[in-house]
C-alpha cells in the first residue's frame, strides 16, 4: 500500500465521550490521502471500543500503557507514514477542508515548515463560545511568550518534525510550547492558513493535585526556551512577566480547584510585579485576566470568581474591591459571546445580570470585548461579521448605555492595536442607526 501524504496523530486518554467527532471530522475531510493513527494511552473508559466501531482501513489503533500526552504523540508519529503531520487531540475537531487548505498552503511555499490556523473554541458539548485568529505568522518571541494556537491547529512537515527530534516524553504539560520552540529554534518557519479550520474543545478548570510542581515544570519549559535562541532579544522585563503569569495561571488553577496552593503562587505572581497594586495598568490587567479565566469556558462564571477572589493572600486583599465589578464584566462578556454566535436566549438572561449588577463598558471590560473582537474581524467574513454588529451592539446598549457604547467605539486611540476594530465597529453602528 502507498504512503498517504498526510499523517493524522491522535493521542487519546479516556476520550469515550469526544472521540467519535473527532474521528468522524477526519473522515469527513474534502481530502482522503491521509491516515489517521490514535494511540490509546491506558484508557479504562471504553475508548478503543469506540474506536473499533469505525471501519476503515486508514483509521489504525495503537494501544500503550499511561505514559502522557507527548509519548503518545511520538508514539503515533513512529508508525505514521505520511510527509505531512497534523496533530489532533481526541476532543477537538476539524472542519471538513482543514487538511487540504494546510497543504495547498506547504505545496506552495517550500520555505515554510508548520502552518497552523484561526480556530473555534467550543464548550464540552461543540457549541462555539469564542474565536482565536493567531497572527499571519509567529517566530520564536510569540512562541516562547504565549500559545498562539494549539496542536490540533497544527500541520508540520515530517522532515523537521524529525529535525526537532518530536515531543519531550517527560513532560506532561506545555509539551507542545516545547516542542513549538525547538521547531522554531532550528530553523522552522510557522505561518497561518486562510479559515477558521479546527475547533478547540474548552471546559471548566480541572482540578490539579499539586500546582506548585505544576508552575515549577511551567516555568522549566520557559527557561530552556530562553536557552535555545540566545540571538533573539527578550527583555528581563518580558521574561518577568512571562514568569509572572505562569504563576498567575497555576494560581487561578489552584484556586478552582480548592487547593492550598492558589496563595502562595498569587505571592510568587505578586514578588515579580511589585506594582501590582499601585500600577493602574497591572492591575486592570490581573482583573481582566480573573474575569477571562471566569468566561473561558461556557457556563456559570461567578463561583470560579469567588474561589478566584477567597484564595488570594492578605497582600492581594486590595482585589476584594472589584468583586462585584469582576461579576458584572463576567455577565456582561458572557453576554456578548452569545450574541457572537446568534444565541439570543442564552444571551438575555446574562445581560439582565449585568445590568442588575450595573455593569459599564468601562476600560477594563472594553479591553476584553475589543479583543474578542478584533479576533472576529480577523478570521469572519465581512457578511458575518455585519450579522454580529446588527445583533450586539443593540443589545450592549440595552444592557449598559447608548452612551457607554459610544464611549467603548471611541477609545481605542491612534496607536492601539484595536483600532482597525473599533473602526469598523463604529461604522456598523452608525449604519445601524441611519
Amino acid at each position: 500500500m502507498s504512503a498517504p501524504r498526510i499523517s493524522v496523530l491522535m493521542p487519546a486518554y479516556n476520550a469515550s465521550a469526544t472521540i467519535a467527532k473527532a474521528v468522524e471530522s477526519v473522515l469527513a475531510q474534502s481530502c482522503d490521502d491521509w491516515e489517521l493513527i490514535i494511540v490509546d494511552d491506558g484508557s479504562d473508559d471504553g475508548t478503543a471500543e469506540v474506536v473499533r466501531r469505525f471501519d476503515d482501513p486508514r483509521i489504525r489503533l495503537l494501544k500503550q500503557p499511561r505514559q502522557g500526552v507527548a509519548a503518545a504523540r511520538n508514539r503515533a508519529f513512529e508508525a505514521s507514514r505520511g510527509d505531512l503531520l497534523a496533530f489532533l487531540d481526541a476532543d477537538d475537531r476539524f472542519a471538513p477542508e482543514k487538511l487540504a487548505v494546510q497543504a495547498e498552503l506547504l505545496d506552495r511555499r517550500p520555505e515554510v515548515g508548520s502552518v497552523y490556523c484561526a480556530h473555534r473554541r467550543v464548550d464540552l458539548d461543540g457549541v462555539p463560545w469564542t474565536l482565536q485568529a493567531p497572527p499571519w505568522e509567529v517566530g520564536f518571541r510569540e512562541l516562547l511568550l504565549g500559545f498562539p494556537f494549539n496542536p490540533s491547529a497544527q500541520m508540520v512537515r515530517r522532515s523537521w518534525h524529525e529535525r526537532s527530534g518530536g515531543f519531550l516524553p517527560g513532560l506532561a504539560l506545555h509539551e507542545d510550547r516545547d516542542y513549538w520552540l525547538r521547531l522554531s529554534a532550528a530553523g522552522c518557519r510557522f505561518v497561518r492558513a486562510p479559515g477558521v479550520l479546527a475547533d478547540y474543545r474548552l471546559g471548566p478548570p480541572k482540578p490539579v493535585s499539586d500546582p506548585e510542581a505544576t508552575a515549577r515544570q511551567a516555568l522549566d519549559v520557559l527557561d530552556r526556551g530562553l536557552g535555545l535562541e540566545p540571538a533573539v532579544a527578550v527583555s528581563l522585563e518580558e521574561r518577568t512577566r512571562a514568569r509572572a503569569e505562569i504563576f498567575r495561571e497555576w494560581g487561578f488553577q489552584a484556586a478552582v480547584s480548592r487547593h492550598p496552593d492558589a496563595a502562595s503562587l498569587f505571592a510568587e505572581m505578586a514578588s515579580l510585579t511589585p506594582d501590582l497594586l499601585e500600577n493602574p495598568r497591572r492591575r486592570d490587567e490581573f482583573l481582566q485576566a480573573v474575569v477571562d479565566l471566569s468566561v473561558r469556558a461556557r457556563g456559570e462564571h461567578k463561583p470560579l470568581l469567588d474561589a478566584v477572589f477567597a484564595a488570594l493572600p492578605g497582600a492581594l486583599a486590595a482585589f476584594q474591591e472589584d468583586r462585584d465589578w469582576a461579576a458584572g464584566c463576567g455577565a456582561l462578556l458572557h453576554g456578548a459571546r452569545e450574541l457572537f454566535w446568534d444565541r439570543q436566549d442564552a444571551a438575555r438572561p446574562a445581560l439582565d445580570r449585568a445590568r442588575a449588577l450595573g455593569a459599564r463598558l468601562d476600560e477594563r471590560t472594553s479591553n476584553l470585548l475589543r479583543y474578542d473582537l478584533s479576533q472576529l474581524a480577523d478570521a469572519l467574513p465581512a457578511g458575518e461579521l455585519e450579522a454580529v454588529r446588527a445583533r450586539l451592539f443593540p443589545a450592549l446598549a440595552a444592557a449598559t448605555s447608548q452612551a457607554q457604547v459610544d464611549a467603548f467605539l471611541g477609545s481605542a486611540g491612534a496607536q492601539d492595536p484595536w483600532t482597525r476594530a473599533a473602526r469598523r465597529v463604529r461604522s456598523w453602528l452608525g449604519g445601524a442607526r441611519a
